[in-house]
């Protein structure tokens, strides 16, 4: 699709507005240089720089090898970065649908689209008013709007509904802002521009996505309405799109608070979105919903809850490093007086912290026990979201899977994230092998893999932990029993495609985890897993339960493994069943390794604890012992069911009653 600068001055400009019925009529009588000259004389005074120019400016650090003045004058000479991998262009001309990338990963071309080089020239420009920079950007916004067409629905790569919707509310506003008043940008560049603007927020309309997309798409919907009321639908869109954003946050946040990506850094982008709206509509003299800022409330205040002592959030799903800390400051921007938000965001001086200690969010399927507030705090998450993953692209098979936190060290972690391509490691971070979690016949989960991914499920299956507090002992207990295979290639599945499940096994998997506040005897506070399977099917099965370790220095005994971290804390795993450890397998699937953040780089060996064994039935007891130094007590499992565990701790036995 490709609007007419004719349907442009007729049917899509506010002609209500004395200026733009002029600018209609000049273009109708044929005098298409006046209309043009007319519509750009009343958009550069209805734009309000002095406020837009208020907000933070769009941040974009891809280019990581570069300052920002360095990074700017390459850009001159035709470099882009998209997903951090810096590419120059012969001549400074952008080819908009060119993959650079050795490995042919399509991010690139994704990130590309999201014109970033424009906030960078519009920050020199801001600087030095070198109208260099306005060339460059009038440049390559020319380039853009002449190469790429808008589809009539849907997406295609260089125009999907995800990096439109990023266009709208950062990089365009941005450049437009600051460069509304450079000779560098002609009257029928500014028209070309403002049609694109059309085009833009009619096809995120058009052609909406859901989750995280969907938030994007609303931000850029609502600042185009917002920023450019002279055109005919800007209170359509502006309507739409607060109503949607009330709207999501029943449909994309559970009431525990958690985003249904079900990843933590994704949620920023959800939480980003809602504060964007707070704010431009602050800004605008807008009335704001209370609605937005109590959801804001509820997903800031559930981060903190579920931080880590060190304020980082655990990573289940697609998810990066985060941190609560600026979780707790959005917060309080809006709510100044709460006293938990203070806590967090003070880093512990003011404030005071939560009433309680451990957590149970029931809809979303997460829980995290804790010792307390303190830096030195111990700490243990699970991940026991159920079948009815509601996550979209960003799931992980990892039910039941766990990490911890003690002395100060990131003990037990989730692999986290890997870029989204077809590679064997993005299936393996993926897999239930990379988690801290159970296998069954060395095959994982199939949730994602047996479940609609495409629409929204009842949220109120999703969780399936239940958390007790019987005073000297916590216990978490959770399960899992929607069958495991493999050829679920998470990342390849189309919509309509079939699976071969003739090679699936069926059992159940329960798991409870039972915190030992007080420790006893010798033995300082520990946590005690045990991991019960059973068959579902009649048939006997190779049960597993694997931990995924960092690359950290791993010694095997004969039931127990002992891991050095490299500020000296120590986690011991006291087992019923003899480890064994893979560290860099390729055949017949990849085991033992972590993954790589950088998008140029692929992934490296780190150990894969496993423990196992075959029946109809199998219970693992295992004790997670962690400890500030390699000096621990001697702890051994002397006898373990499903209710109890018995433990010798330097020679005298104890009874630990769930």
């Amino acid at each position: 699709m490709r609007l007419s600068e004719r349907d442009f001055f007729l049917n899509k400009l506010d002609t209500s507005i004395k200026e733009m019925k002029c600018a209609a009529d000049l273009y109708e009588r044929g005098d298409t240089d006046s209309a043009r000259k007319t519509f750009v004389s009343y958009m550069k005074g209805a734009l309000r720089p002095e406020l837009k120019l208020q907000m933070p400016a769009p941040t974009f650090r891809e280019q990581y090898e570069y300052d920002d003045e360095t990074w700017t004058e390459m850009i001159l000479d035709g470099y882009v970065a998209p997903v951090g991998y810096v590419y120059q262009f012969p001549e400074g001309k952008i080819k908009w649908d060119f993959n650079a990338m050795p490995n042919g990963y399509v991010e690139w071309v994704f990130h590309l689209q999201y014109h970033g080089e424009l906030v960078f020239l519009g920050n020199a420009y801001r600087k030095s008013g070198d109208e260099k920079y306005a060339r460059r950007a009038s440049e390559i916004v020319s380039s853009w709007i002449e190469q790429v067409e808008c589809p009539e629905k849907g997406n295609i790569p260089c125009y999907r509904t995800l990096e439109t919707g990023q266009r709208l509310w950062n990089s365009w506003p941005y450049f437009i802002h600051v460069f509304t008043n450079s000779p560098a940008f002609s009257d029928e560049l500014w028209t070309k521009i403002f049609i694109s603007i059309w085009e833009q927020a009619d096809h995120l309309r058009r052609s909406f996505a859901n989750r995280n997309w969907l938030i994007t798409e609303l931000r850029g919907i609502l600042s185009t309405a917002v920023l450019y009321p002279f055109f005919k639908d800007a209170q359509l869109w502006y309507d739409h799109a607060v109503k949607r954003f009330i709207s999501e946050l029943s449909v994309q946040v559970y009431p525990d608070g958690v985003a249904t990506d079900r990843s933590f850094s994704y949620q920023e982008h959800v939480v980003d979105g809602f504060c964007f709206a707070i704010d431009l509509l602050k800004l605008y003299g807008k009335d704001v919903p209370e609605e937005l800022r109590t959801g804001v409330l509820k997903m800031c205040k559930m981060y903190c809850l579920t931080s880590r002592p060190d304020f980082m959030l655990p990573e289940p799903n697609d998810c990066h490093p985060t941190c609560c800390i600026d979780m707790a400051k959005r917060g309080l921007k809006y709510f100044p007086n709460d006293s938990e938000l203070k806590y967090f965001a003070s880093e512990r001086k003011e404030g005071t912290a939560p009433a309680g200690t451990s957590q149970l969010l029931p809809y979303s399927g997460f829980a995290a026990l804790r010792s307390d507030w303190t830096k030195d705090g111990m700490w243990l998450f699970m991940d026991g979201g159920g079948a009815n993953y509601n996550s979209g692209w960003h799931v992980h098979e990892s039910c039941l899977s766990i990490e911890m936190y003690a002395y100060g060290t990131p003990m037990l972690t989730d692999p986290g994230f890997f870029h989204y391509d077809t590679s064997k490691m993005r299936e393996y971070i993926l897999a239930t092998r990379s988690h801290n979690t159970g296998l069954v016949d060395g095959m994982g989960q199939l949730c994602f893999a047996k479940n609609d991914v495409y629409g929204f499920i009842d949220s109120s299956k999703l969780g399936r932990l239940t958390h007790t507090d019987l005073g000297d002992l916590e216990v978490l207990e959770g399960y899992y029993d929607f069958g495991y295979g493999t050829n679920f290639r998470a990342d390849k599945r189309s919509k309509d495609e079939s699976r071969d499940a003739s090679g699936d096994a069926y059992a159940k998997h329960t798991r409870k985890v039972i915190f030992v506040k007080n420790g006893i005897g010798e033995a300082k506070p520990f946590f005690i897993m045990l991991d019960f399977f059973e068959t579902m099917d009649e048939k006997e099965h190779f049960y597993e339960v694997s931990f995924q370790l960092e690359e950290v220095s791993v010694e095997c005994f004969d039931r127990s493994v002992k891991v050095e971290y490299p500020g000296g804390a120590t986690l011991s795993m006291i087992s019923s069943h003899s480890p064994k450890m893979i560290i860099g397998q390729t055949e017949p699937e990849l085991a033992g390794w972590k993954a790589e953040l950088d998008h140029h780089k692929d992934h490296r060996p780190a150990p894969l604890i496993t423990f196992g064994q075959r029946g109809k039935t199998a219970l693992f007891a295992t004790v997670l012992y962690p400890a500030p130094s390699s000096e621990i007590p001697e702890i051994v499992i002397t006898g373990y069911d499903e209710k109890e565990i018995t433990l010798s701790v330097n020679g005298k036995e104890y009874t630990v009653s769930i």
